[in-house]
């Protein structure tokens, strides 16, 4: 398997694991968490393409975030529209870092999770057809 992965597979698998009765909140724990790193690596694919540079490492999660924001500002002017969607993604992947981040780590899940699965992944899907349109 030398081809290069497709980050939208893990939306794929998070799917799945939504869906998954059996040992129901790790499923749904780990599908918040594949979720995330769907959004992730696409996103992070194509801010390279407009000049982020990874360290490829655990600061590149928030390293990332202010990247897109920084985008956005530079763009406000000359493509609102673009500017806009830069500034959500970036509040968005936060919100999905923080809930990975408590599915991943926390004994106890703050809300219903069942809901917040689901949430996670209609954002994921909103974030990568919005970078699919690029």
């Amino acid at each position: 398997m030398n081809q290069q992965f497709n980050w939208e597979d893990f939306l794929g698998v998070a799917n799945i694991l939504y869906g998954s009765e059996k040992f129901r909140e790790a499923c749904l724990r780990s599908a918040i968490s594949r979720a995330y790193y769907s959004v992730f690596g696409i996103t992070k694919e194509h801010a390279i393409k407009m000049g982020f540079s990874p360290k490829n490492t655990g600061v590149d999660h928030k390293e990332l975030r202010e990247f897109l924001i920084k985008k956005a500002k530079v763009l406000r002017s000359s493509d609102k529209t673009i500017s806009n969607k830069l500034f959500r993604i970036a509040n968005n992947i936060k919100t999905l870092h923080d809930l990975r981040k408590n599915a991943d780590y926390d004994i106890l899940f703050q809300n219903d999770i069942v809901i917040k699965t689901k949430n996670a992944i209609k954002e994921a899907e909103i974030i990568i057809d919005f970078f699919k349109m690029l």
